[in-house]
């Protein structure tokens, strides 16, 4: 199951509002989530993502296919983040945008 990038670089964005006549100012970050370890429990980054990304995998998988899906990234979210201490470091990328038309 794939799908596109659900969002534009910031590039992109500014592109598209100054085309709509806005004067923009653009920037990305990226916040940092440290995400605890709790004992028995699945890895923190799979979690997270539970309520996420992996509703629409859910919905479109039949329940034994989406275990088999979800255990497999879970094997490979652990190799990604791998905890430390009793935390998982996970970066969060994020975009903002003041847009200002001749009005404001």
């Amino acid at each position: 199951l794939a799908r596109d990038a659900p969002v534009l670089d910031p590039t992109g964005y500014a592109d598209l509002l100054a085309g709509a006549g806005c004067a923009v100012d653009a920037w990305e970050t990226t916040y940092l989530h440290r995400l605890p370890v709790l004992p028995g429990a699945d890895h923190p980054v799979l979690t997270w993502m539970d309520g996420t990304a992996l509703r629409p995998v859910r919905a479109a998988l039949s329940t034994r296919r989406f275990d088999v899906f979800r255990d497999t990234l879970g094997k490979r979210l652990a190799d990604a983040y791998p905890v430390r201490g009793t935390v998982v470091s996970f970066p969060f990328r994020r975009i903002f945008f003041v847009a200002r038309t001749q009005g404001d």
